[in-house]
């Protein structure tokens, strides 16, 4: 979301459609851009940057923890 108009600026749906987590916002890649981490009910983590794509490759497995 844009803080400055509230514009969505992107969207992404892990593969069973929902976040299972709060999200967690950090620069987790050092470019001055927060990226957002969260956990999904398909037990995966994932890191998506500022940008809106997929971090890190594939999403690791959280196992229900």
């Amino acid at each position: 979301m844009d803080l400055f108009n509230g514009a969505e600026k992107w969207r992404f749906l892990p593969n069973h459609g929902y976040v299972e987590s709060a999200p967690f916002i950090a620069d987790m890649d050092g470019d001055g851009t927060g990226d957002v981490v969260f956990g999904s009910y398909d037990l995966k983590l994932y890191c998506i940057t500022g940008r809106g794509e997929s971090r890190g490759g594939k999403a690791g497995e959280t196992h229900g923890r």
